[in-house]
């Protein structure tokens, strides 16, 4: 039986000390019945529930992958599981649970992939969302499939349903399209929710990350050049976010001990300065709190949530909670509220739609995937250390098999 790498661990800690390299049975079409359960086939799907096998190139990492091996309670997730969610890669095998037309079998690894050229096409030729040995793809694994299931983006080879892929042009790097799964997803909806409009002066807070390098770009898209686009990041990261489209740039460093929310207020307090919209890739609630001194009153505050003070369980939830508070009372200013509308965004399941759209984005230009490392898969740990520092500048890519 072939066998093929995984990174994979059982217990809660911190990366370097629960993930482990193991060697394991390469996964094999059909998937199992058990799998076919957990994985909730959608009746109608435009793909016909297929399934793929996916050689893997690149994995892009993410915090919130760190925070499911650090934090994510056992009990809600696979006994053994591979970690985080955006990969890109090759087709090896496909499988559909859809008859073949005039067969009684199932489309499977031996019927669909070998069978007579006519029966070949007649399969694809059905959709035109079916995919097809060597094909070219990104995916996303939602927490839907991969926390019941332990599949996880950092092993040679991953088993998904069809629904989580995307075609990756030939002449767009696998790497970059793994970067703009999660990263390009969340960017393009936290960047709407804000209604931006040409001419529009917008804060991107975050603005060197894996979300905000590309929210950057994409507001400077919408607002065009009449518009202004500001970024918040470290002084090391300025040139990369200017690079990237930004007109200026707050170096949130440069005041501290005094936080960068007192420097907004004074730098763009005044008519005429204040932004229409602020975008915030981090989610730092002081930022939002403070957030009427520069934000028109009319004006949106988007963001990706709220960090946690640090990753306990109290700083956890005290995070959910004010998230709560946000979305229920963000106008009522005797409630703590701000006065100003706020959006949250949280990345379950972009929808292949979503995914199509931002793989378009890279295809075209529009966008550009900022890269801080690329690591060796056994070296992916280390990859680990440099998201888990939240000084990325840009992605952290694990280079699984790809050149």
């Amino acid at each position: 039986m072939a066998s093929s790498r995984a990174w994979t661990f059982t217990n809660r800690g911190t990366p370097r000390s629960v993930l482990s390299l193991i060697s394991r049975p390469t996964p094999t079409l059909p998937p199992t019945t058990q799998l076919l359960a957990k994985a909730k086939p959608v009746p109608g799907a435009a793909d016909g529930n297929q399934w793929l096998l996916v050689k893997v190139a690149h994995a892009a990492l993410n915090p919130g992958g760190h925070l499911y091996i650090t934090k994510l309670p056992g009990a809600v997730r696979a006994k053994t599981a591979v970690p985080d969610w955006d990969l890109s890669g090759t087709v090896t095998d496909v499988w559909s649970p859809e008859s073949v037309p005039g067969s009684d079998s199932n489309v499977g690894t031996s019927s669909a992939l070998n069978a007579e050229p006519s029966t070949t096409a007649a399969v694809k030729s059905s959709t035109s969302r079916f995919f097809s040995q060597g094909d070219r793809v990104a995916a996303f694994l939602p927490i839907s499939y991969a926390w019941p299931t332990g599949t996880g983006a950092l092993a040679e080879h991953v088993l998904l349903p069809a629904r989580y892929a995307v075609p990756v042009p030939s002449h767009v790097s696998l790497r970059d399209a793994s970067c703009v799964m999660t990263a390009g997803c969340t960017a393009a909806v936290t960047v709407r929710a804000t209604s931006l409009k040409r001419g529009d002066r917008v804060l991107v807070n975050g603005a060197s990350g894996g979300i905000g390098s590309l929210a950057v770009q994409m507001a400077r898209a919408i607002v065009g050049r009449e518009g202004h686009v500001v970024g918040v990041c470290s002084g090391r990261n300025a040139e990369t976010v200017l690079g990237l489209g930004a007109d200026e740039v707050v170096d949130y460093t440069a005041s501290l001990p005094v936080p960068v929310s007192k420097v907004l207020g004074e730098k763009f307090g005044a008519e005429g300065t204040r932004f229409d919209a602020v975008v915030d890739c981090v989610g730092v609630h002081d930022v939002y709190v403070h957030c009427a001194e520069y934000l028109k009153p009319d004006g949106v505050y988007s963001a990706v949530g709220i960090k946690p003070a640090d990753q306990s369980v109290g700083a956890l939830v005290k995070a959910g909670w004010q998230m709560q508070m946000n979305a229920l009372w963000p106008r009522s200013t005797w409630l703590g509220g701000t006065g100003r509308r706020w959006a949250a965004t949280a990345m379950m399941d972009p929808g292949k739609a979503l995914m199509e759209e931002v793989v378009a984005m890279l295809a075209d230009g529009r966008i550009k995937a900022v890269v801080e490392r690329e690591v060796g898969f056994e070296e992916a740990v280390d990859g680990y250390d440099i998201v888990g520092s939240g000084r990325a500048r840009g992605k952290v890519v694990v280079n699984v098999g790809g050149q």
